[in-house]
């Protein structure tokens, strides 16, 4: 889930509502979002969402946040991970590692006759498959919302964006977004307004950090706070032991860079060369991206949309039907008021 950091983006974070985006081109990291619907888009019992024996969470999260921000005047940009950099693969494999022990709790609950742990493991254990991709795209191109297939990063393709002026910010769990250079980084955006954690309801606000802020605020370059989450860990490293990302600033602060970090400290100079580190630079300083994609926004083939909705997924069709209304009256009525300035 990359580097944490919340203690430096706290201080400079500004909390919005949807009205604060208006009319403003979203980058949505699709895939961090992915993996939250299929956690939190469950049937009555607790289970994902399924029709004709496949989980179908995804497209009702996705449906349902498409409509939302497009009757907001948002206009969301979806953007799908491309290859993985070799240098992911073992934090990959860790996160499958750690699926497949919670799949042996699961069973073991169900085995136990516990069905709600069983429920909640077994959601939790969720993958993204290939179908669900497709499915995705399907869904955006007939609504009319434009998609992009990022070649490596999805943050990096949006921050990308961002940087040519083509989206005002990047949607995403992720501080990544920070580190590949997402000018304005967008959280809580695709999330609800409560969630519960260890039995506790913790308040989500939705949160808007610039990254020139949170720069000045911590008194580092771009370049620094790369070097900062590479002794810190990130995606693609493991990291120095016992180096935390205050530990890891104050190094950085000291020495100014990565290089003097590892001249002068025995400690990270056994576990880390400046040879690996410049590969890691590299990733977030000089991503691979797609340079040609289209951001055209078209409205929604309505019926063509309920079709695909019904009969794919199994969505109730006098529900489908009600949304799509209200949308396009909403569209259409904003789009007369434009014709008219």
């Amino acid at each position: 889930m990359g580097i944490k950091l919340k203690d430096q983006v706290d201080p400079v974070k500004k909390v919005i509502t949807f009205d604060d985006l208006r009319g403003q081109k979203i980058g949505i990291d699709t895939y961090n979002y992915l993996y939250g619907a299929l956690y939190a888009t469950k049937g009555p019992g607790g289970q994902p969402l399924q029709f004709n024996n496949r989980v179908t969470s995804h497209v009702s999260f996705f449906f349902h946040k498409t409509m939302q921000m497009l009757e907001l005047g948002i206009k969301p940009v979806y953007i799908f991970d491309g290859e993985k950099h070799f240098l992911k693969f073992e934090t990959m494999a860790e996160r499958r590692e750690a699926r497949e022990a919670m799949k042996e709790r699961a069973e073991q609950a169900r085995k136990d006759g516990d069905l709600d742990l069983y429920y909640k493991l077994s959601t939790e254990t969720q993958s993204v498959e290939a179908y669900m991709i497709d499915d995705l795209k399907e869904l955006f191109t007939t609504f009319g919302v434009p998609w992009v297939q990022a070649k490596s990063e999805g943050e990096a393709q949006s921050a990308y964006m961002c940087a040519k002026g083509d989206l005002y910010g990047t949607a995403s769990q992720d501080y990544d977004s920070l580190l590949f250079g997402s000018k304005v980084f967008l959280r809580n955006i695709y999330r609800g307004e409560k969630m519960h954690i260890r039995g506790k309801e913790i308040k989500l606000d939705k949160e808007r950090i610039f990254l020139s802020d949170v720069l000045e605020n911590i008194g580092i370059t771009r370049e620094q706070l790369i070097d900062v989450a590479i002794l810190a860990g990130t995606d693609f490293n493991q990291g120095i032991e016992h180096i935390g990302v205050k530990t890891a600033l104050k190094h950085i602060k000291k020495y100014d860079n990565i290089e003097g970090v590892i001249d002068n400290l025995t400690n990270v100079r056994e576990c880390i060369t400046l040879s690996f580190a410049n590969q890691v630079r590299e990733i977030f300083l000089h991503p691979r991206v797609e340079p040609d994609y289209s951001l055209r926004f078209k409205m929604p083939e309505f019926d063509k949309l309920s079709h695909l909705l019904v009969t794919k997924f199994g969505f109730a069709q006098n529900q489908v039907q009600s949304k799509l209304f209200s949308l396009h009256k909403n569209l259409e009525a904003r789009r007369v008021t434009v014709a008219r300035l």
